[in-house]
């Protein structure tokens, strides 16, 4: 039963004839609660999910810690981490996924036992940013274990990144492999992302995602992120289903909250997918040194302080070129003052010289 229930979310998340759902159930409790629009943001932990692009502009090392709630005793729990180098940053995900106890019976229903499926898988993944625009690249491998039968998939990422001040702009592929015979949801996504408001006091993101799967159909997610004072996060989301599989009930919004005290951050999501269940998320995360501010309002906050710097630069550099240029006006006037007093000296001592040598002169007898 509870093996059908993650198959029926994957068919819900267009992903009806392929197997390793956990590939296609996201990261973290921000984008979750954006309804998955992540692409053309991905600037925490989870880009190496989102779109491994990202990795190349986080600035400082941080991790992530996920619990997710999923149908009935289904859990699922994820670790990120991030750490940047000078030419770029290191991206790696662990996932683990509990699907609960599933009773074993035999061909005349008697109980003869329970298996306790599982999924576990990694990824690992590195990103590059070239000024304003980045990529990045990720590997990941896949065991999906239901009692006596395993599987195994190995996949690979890759995505683009453009971003400035408040525009953003991303493409993504998806699980590009293959798993023991089975299709992985392999999938495109692009997105767009602009920061209608961006203050110190407030900051208001909205992202416009596009996914397409191979196989399948394709879906539109449109997430909105509202920050007060850098402390208070407001999210919510929409994602639209192009698919075939329509369950009956309230599905495809999502909401979320984020709280950030410091360098932790705490984030929560829901998400109701329709009579299959609601899901909720927990991350908890951690940036490590002095650049522990959001990311989203990173480039704006030193271009602010560049501006006010190269101000009061520009401001200081004039004030002391126009006391210099005053002084060196004052100058030439000073030395040609001096040099008209020493030569009407000169002359006053000339003709004094003279007054004194002609009486003698006049005196003196002519032969």
């Amino acid at each position: 039963m509870l093996i059908m229930d993650v198959i029926s979310y994957a068919a819900v998340n267009n992903s009806a004839s392929i197997s390793f759902p956990i590939l296609d159930m996201g990261a973290g409790a921000r984008a979750s609660g954006m309804g998955g629009a992540f692409t053309a943001i991905a600037d925490d932990p989870s880009a190496i999910y989102w779109n491994a692009a990202g990795l190349g502009i986080i600035k400082s090392p941080g991790f992530a810690l996920t619990y997710n709630r999923w149908f009935m005793d289904t859990m699922f729990s994820q670790f990120l981490f991030a750490y940047p180098f000078s030419t770029g940053a290191l991206g790696a995900d662990i996932v683990y996924m509990n699907l609960g106890e599933m009773p074993l019976r035999d061909e005349f229903g008697t109980a003869t036992g329970a298996i306790y499926p599982y999924i576990i898988g990694g990824s690992l993944g590195y990103g590059v940013s070239f000024g304003v625009f980045s990529t990045g690249a990720a590997v990941k491998i896949i065991r999906q274990s239901g009692g006596n039968v395993s599987n195994e998939a190995f996949a690979a990422d890759a995505g683009m990144l453009f971003k400035t001040g408040i525009f953003s702009a991303g493409l993504s592929l998806q699980n590009a492999g293959n798993g023991s015979g089975y299709s992985l949801p392999m999938n495109i996504n692009a997105g767009a992302a602009v920061k209608f408001v961006n203050t110190a006091e407030h900051a208001l993101l909205i992202d416009v995602d596009s996914q397409y799967l191979f196989k399948d159909d394709f879906s539109m997610s449109v997430g909105a992120e509202y920050t007060f004072m850098d402390l208070l996060t407001l999210r919510t989301g929409y994602k639209a289903y192009f698919g075939q599989f329509d369950p009956e009930g309230l599905k495809g919004i999502s909401a979320g909250m984020g709280i950030k005290i410091a360098n932790i951050k705490v984030d929560y999501a829901i998400a109701p997918y329709g009579d299959l269940g609601t899901t909720h998320r927990m991350t908890l995360s951690y940036i490590f040194g002095s650049q522990a501010a959001d990311r989203s309002t990173d480039n704006e906050k030193k271009s602010r302080l560049k501006a006010a710097t190269n101000t009061g630069f520009d401001g200081a550099k004039k004030k002391a070129v126009k006391i210099q240029n005053k002084k060196n006006s004052k100058t030439p006037v000073k030395a040609a003052a001096y040099k008209t007093i020493k030569m009407r000296k000169k002359s006053a001592a000339g003709v004094a010289v003279r007054q004194t040598a002609t009486p003698e002169s006049a005196e003196m007898p002519v032969r």
